[in-house]
């Protein structure tokens, strides 16, 4: 788990529903969980309370926080990724994306 990743997030929302998309083993999850959240995990592999699904094929909902840590590097047309999560996004999204250098991550509102 990213606990430094995740308590940064806690400074921009401290409730709402949140999409963890390629959420891997879950362990954000479950720390955002923890703290209250409702979260939606998914992730090709398969884990617990983890949907295992494409992201791509996703059905996307509204959600207040979207995040996708370290996964978008497996998809081919990552820009178009990040419109439809742009799209799905609530007027108060915060969009977690890091891809690279695991040590940088930007956290930050989405222009939507």
């Amino acid at each position: 788990m990213d606990k430094e990743l995740m308590d940064e997030l806690l400074e921009y929302v401290q409730e709402g529903n949140i999409l963890d998309l390629g959420c891997g083993d879950g362990t954000n999850v479950a720390y955002l969980r923890k703290k209250g959240f409702d979260v939606t995990a998914i992730d090709k592999k398969s884990g617990k309370d983890i949907m295992t699904v494409d992201m791509r094929l996703f059905q996307f909902k509204k959600y207040d926080v979207i995040m996708c840590i370290v996964a978008l590097h497996f998809i081919k047309d990552a820009k178009k990724m990040i419109e439809k999560m742009k799209q799905h996004a609530r007027i108060n999204l915060v969009l977690v994306l890091r891809e690279g250098d695991p040590t940088q991550a930007e956290i930050g509102r989405a222009h939507v």
